[in-house]
């Protein structure tokens, strides 16, 4: 047994922690625990996985017969054999993942894996994650000796927990105050409840928390009691993001300062009923209303650490077993850029999709992919080329704001007047940003918040602006960023750009002759659209609308309690890394109408919803298969067609009798790869942007040459 060969290591530790007490004027800080038979203790409910060992912040918890998640600061797993590294690793990562999602005062963590003698350390944070080049730790004593006083005597920051974020405990429950710098001083907020909390699969990524919350005095004694403003509830959000990158608020900032610019003709292509809307809205300033209004918010955090000059992408260490007869590792091709192949001898039979790095809320000089057993599945029905892009892996920063306003997501709704209501809300807030030459980017049900303005009566503000862009704006990282594979756009979701249709100019002479060969023509005709295959897609205006059209398509099928409804759901909303036939299929090959005749509500089913949804979707295709346009003038005619189609369907969906709505609705997909919720990844900076948040595959590993680094 493990526990047997490796506790000689508790010994040796316990030297460390009884004999040496101080080093260099340090105290230790964590002390290591040999724990193969205790569960491990976390706040996310239903977990019940173990480690071999740990090193922990409080000794006392080892009277325990468990392992507390938010005192654990090192994970460690074992194996007599070096066969088993895979398992050890999948182990490892598979509670690195976990800790991290549980515990909001992590920054990063670190790992230990040893095969029979062989050991090396793990850096796990939300830019990326690293493992050290193995050694011999009954060889090479000084630095197993140096691993070990690193880990014991490490202060709590350089563990990775966040001086910024404090637990409390109220009600034997805990609690979280959170520490927002600002201009006029630091700001306290005391979380209430959690209103979004997505268990990420991969460690990397934007990892987005979102808190119900109230400003207290501060977060040490009384203070931490004194509510201010009166105790009104604000919704404080926590995200990382590239450092350096525009925030939230500096982006609504921009969309508002252009919207005071905006006269009347440029929205004159609009129906009357939207026309009046946005006349009214950018006359009074009330376009604001469309948007979450941040009250506060803060760039200057913690950061993950940055690369080291001597890491090594490594993208074979994390790729675990045959799946299918097909190797899940991907390597580079020779440009390293525009393709990848299928590490296995059947590569050729694996024209898969792309998938960067597999999944809610992920995260490489090169950039490699994690293929999801669901895309392996699909490869031969799905022929798509696989892409991998190279990656920057830059340094990711803390970004929190608090919105004044509390609101809950389409996620949760209960009503389907109130639904649909907010969705009439966003699409003029997404015509407001069109008017300012913005893509918003990230249009889920999440990110779609309903808030109570009067009695029963509510409106829908649009918010999570992290990924918007002005559509002139070039610019962008190659390092992933991460999406709900539910709502994003299918060609940007599967990576590859639809046909483009190309158009043909005659330039026939005044003396052609009917009667020569048939060659003539290639001399006669031009081409100036040429047709335009497999190419990477670029994100566009119409993305949102599509992202929108999935919104709705996912409220009528998924959220309504109807069985057929909610078994198709399963085929059609999937946590994958591309889309599934079934979605593919309903979208591009025209089946919308034929789907909803056979699966919505009696209710719902009827012409008023059925048609405008078709007609959505095939004025988005033809809209894609058309030549590719940039300037937004250009796709008036869109927005237009788009609004009268989505008027018929919310007028009849918001007066349906009968129709219940389920809230925390789960799909089990027969595409999930594992057990919880995955999702899929693009790049959306490039334009080719990822699927969402659910757990773990920590994504990307590099190799590093120094074993420890705290």
């Amino acid at each position: 047994m493990e526990s047997e060969a490796y506790k000689p290591l508790k010994n040796i530790a316990a030297v460390f922690n009884d004999e040496l007490r101080q080093v260099h004027g340090c105290q230790p800080h964590f002390f290591y625990r040999d724990c193969p038979y205790d569960g491990m203790k976390s706040e996310i409910a239903g977990s019940n996985f173990r480690v071999d060992a740990c090193f922990s912040g409080n000794p006392y918890h080892f009277q325990k017969n468990h392992v507390v998640c938010s005192e654990t600061a090192v994970v460690a797993e074992f194996k007599k054999s070096t066969k088993d590294f895979e398992d050890n690793r999948e182990k490892l990562v598979s509670a690195a993942s976990h800790i991290m999602n549980d515990d909001p005062c992590r920054m990063w963590m670190y790992g230990i894996t040893i095969e029979n003698t062989k050991m090396a350390v793990w850096y796990f944070s939300r830019s990326h994650s690293v493992k050290s080049e193995t050694f011999d730790f009954t060889k090479d004593i000084r630095t197993f000796i140096r691993v070990f006083l690193s880990f014991t005597y490490a202060t709590r920051e350089q563990m990775g927990y966040d001086p910024t974020v404090h637990r409390i405990k109220e009600e034997k429950k805990s609690k979280y105050v959170y520490e927002i710098p600002t201009e006029n001083g630091t700001r306290y907020f005391k979380t209430i409840a959690s209103l979004a909390h997505p268990r990420v699969l991969c460690i990397t990524g934007r990892k987005t928390r979102v808190w119900q919350a109230v400003e207290v005095k501060g977060f040490e004694g009384n203070a931490v009691n004194e509510e201010l403003n009166g105790g009104k509830q604000v919704a404080l959000k926590d995200v990382w993001l590239d450092d350096g990158s525009t925030t939230e608020k500096q982006k609504l900032d921009a969309i508002f300062e252009r919207l005071k610019t905006i006269k009347g003709d440029a929205y004159e292509w609009a129906p009357s009923w939207l026309r009046s809307r946005l006349k009214a809205s950018i006359e009074d300033g009330s376009y604001r209303s469309y948007f979450m209004e941040i009250e506060c918010d803060s760039f200057n955090l913690g950061k993950s650490k940055k690369k080291s000059d001597q890491a090594e992408p490594a993208p074979e260490i994390l790729q675990f077993n045959d799946v299918g007869g097909y190797k899940r590792n991907v390597t580079p091709n020779d440009g390293g850029i525009e393709g990848a192949e299928v590490a296995d001898s059947d590569a050729q039979k694996a024209k898969v999709l792309k998938d960067q790095n597999l999944l809610e809320d992920s995260t490489q000089t090169n950039r490699y992919s994690h293929i999801s057993e669901s895309a392996l599945a699909e490869a031969a029905v799905v022929p798509l080329p696989l892409k991998v892009n190279k990656r920057l892996y830059v340094v990711k920063r803390q970004y929190r704001l608090v919105y004044s306003e509390v609101g809950e997501s389409l996620k949760h709704v209960k009503s389907l007047n109130v639904a649909f209501s907010a969705i009439l809300d966003t699409y003029i807030a997404l015509v407001l940003m069109y008017l300012a030459g913005w893509m918003h980017r990230d249009i889920s049900a999440g990110n779609i918040i309903t808030v109570e303005r009067s009695s029963r009566v509510f409106r829908g503000k649009l918010s999570d602006l992290e990924y918007a862009k002005h559509y002139e704006d070039k610019s962008g990282s190659p390092d992933p960023k991460t999406g709900t594979p539910f709502f994003m756009p299918v060609e940007i979701h599967g990576g590859v750009a639809f046909s483009r249709m190309g158009s043909l100019q005659l330039e026939a002479p005044d003396n052609i002759d009917p009667l020569r060969g048939p060659d003539v023509a290639q001399n006669v005709f031009k081409k100036t659209g040429p047709l335009s295959k497999g190419k990477s897609p670029r994100y566009r205006f119409q993305h949102d609308l599509e992202s929108l059209w999935w919104v709705a398509l996912w409220i009528l099928i998924y959220r309504v309690v109807h069985p057929a409804g909610q078994a198709i759901s399963g085929l059609i909303f999937t946590h994958t890394s591309a889309p599934s036939v079934a979605r593919r299929h309903m979208f591009e090959g025209k089946r919308v109408g034929e789907t909803l005749e056979q699966n919505l509500h009696p209710s719902l089913s009827i012409p008023d919803i059925q048609t405008p949804m078709e007609a959505i979707q095939r004025l988005l295709i033809d809209s894609y298969q058309a030549e590719d346009v940039s300037e937004p003038r250009a796709l008036h005619i869109i927005y237009s067609t788009f609004f009268r189609f989505l008027a018929i369907l919310i007028g009849a969906a918001r007066f349906a009798k009968g129709v219940e709505l389920q809230s925390d609705v789960v799909v089990e997909s027969n595409k999930r790869p594992l057990s919880e919720e995955a999702a899929a990844s693009k790049d959306r900076d490039s334009d080719e942007y990822e699927p969402d948040e659910e757990e773990p595959s920590s994504d990307h590993v590099v190799r590093k040459k120094r074993k420890a680094q705290t």
